[in-house]
Formats: structure tokens, sequence, C-alpha cells
């Protein structure tokens, strides 16, 4: 029995050493992190370009007529974006062209602009894109155009749809 009674004591005594031991009181600390990722964004709306009514008198000869329309963008503060404008539905090279309504093949040209000038050509690809940085508010963006009326023109209403498109 005493044996017994020894070997139950070096029994306990390794099972207490296994044991953790708690200490009360004290401080622990442990740290988390906090963060945060922004994405920009963009809107982009459009206003028509309308050249009007135009009175071509006989033995006038073409005339050029000035339009315009604007691209109004708005960025989270900081985005880098880019403006394209499509060559339209009936392009003739890097020309574009209105169709008379009606479907019939009669056309006027004219060409979309970046500057009051009418000298930066205003297209679907680089470097013919307006670009720029987002500020958080809403910027305009100027579309000059000039049609190109033949003295030939044939009476009617002309049109073309252009697709602007925003990349950022």
């Amino acid at each position: 029995m005493k044996k017994s009674i020894f070997y139950l004591f070096q029994i306990l005594s390794i099972g207490f050493m296994l044991v953790p031991v708690m200490a009360i009181g004290g401080t622990l600390t442990s740290q988390f992190n906090v963060q945060a990722s922004l994405a920009g964004t963009c809107v982009l709306r459009t206003v028509d370009i309308n050249f009007g009514t135009i009175n071509i008198e006989p033995g006038q000869g073409s005339v050029a007529v000035n339009g315009n329309g604007t691209v109004w963008v708005t960025c989270t503060n900081g985005t880098p974006f880019r403006v394209g404008l499509s060559v339209g539905n009936m392009p003739d090279g890097t020309m574009r062209q209105m169709q008379i309504d009606g479907g019939e093949r009669i056309y006027i040209p004219y060409q979309l602009y970046m500057d009051a000038a009418h000298t930066l050509y205003w297209g679907p690809t680089s470097p013919d894109l307006v670009t720029g940085v987002g500020t958080g508010v809403e910027g305009g963006r100027s579309v000059e155009a000039t049609a190109f009326i033949p003295a030939s023109a044939v009476l009617g209403n002309y049109r073309d749809v252009i697709v602007a498109t925003l990349e950022y």
C-alpha cells in the first residue's frame, strides 16, 4: 500500500506540472488592423450638337457651319480618365457624316474637335482622346463641330449618332 500511495503521489505531482498556471491581475495587449480601399468611379453625360436650320443661297457654294455640344464627366477625386468619340454611323474614312432622314444615301460631312480653333480632331482612340484626372466635381468639355455643307446639298433633315466612351 505504501508503494501505491507513493505512485499516486508521483502521478499527481506530474499532473500538477502539466496544468498551466494562471496569473491573477496584469495587462495583456493585442493589435488589429483597420483598412479601407477606395475605388474610383465616374459618371458621363452629354449634350447634343444641333447645327440648326441652314439657309443655302443659290450660287453660294459650299458652306462651313459651326456648332458645339458638351461632354460632362464626374470622377472620384484622383481618378484618371479618358473620353473618346465614335466616328458615327456613316463615316467616310475619318470624316463623320450625317445622313438624310428616310435612309437615302445622301450625306453631309462634319467633324468634331477638342478645341475652339477646330484643329484637334476628337476621335475614338489615342491620341485623339480627351484625358484628365477626376476632382470629384462635374467638369464640362466642349465638343466643337463643323458641318461642311456642299453646294449640291439636298434639302432635308440630317442626323448621325455619336457614342461617347469614358474609360477610367
